[in-house]
């Protein structure tokens, strides 16, 4: 029927978006794990009274990492917001055509119904 085709054109997209992005974030759980405990070596290793070089490769290292993961944190808002609006558009364009299918109907119908 004409509302059953309508369900899998309004959700079809938001549906795969929404797996899209879950395999996305799916990986996201290992990189904050590893800066969590790069955080922690870090602090081991400047709780030592020796080893300066090392102190200072660790507070490099993490700040290159953590630079690096809110690089693509950004990127994901980025992305996920254009991808977000586009979906919903799309959406509201395909409630716009039903509508006026069903407006159309509704008026042959009427039209029918004043010729009797």
């Amino acid at each position: 029927s004409m509302w059953d085709k309508q369900v899998t054109k309004d959700w079809e997209p938001v549906n795969h978006s929404m797996h899209d992005y879950k395999g996305i974030t799916d990986g996201w759980n290992v990189i904050l794990s590893l800066y969590g405990k790069m955080k922690e070596k870090q602090t081991e290793i400047l709780n030592l009274d020796e080893h300066e070089n090392e102190k200072d490769s660790a507070i490099a290292r993490l700040s290159t990492y953590r630079i690096a993961v809110e690089t693509e944190q950004k990127l994901f808002k980025q992305e996920l917001g254009v991808d977000m609006t586009r979906v919903g558009q799309r959406f509201l364009e395909e409630q716009l055509n039903f509508h006026q299918q069903v407006a159309e109907r509704l008026d042959r119908l009427y039209v029918e119904c004043t010729d009797m």
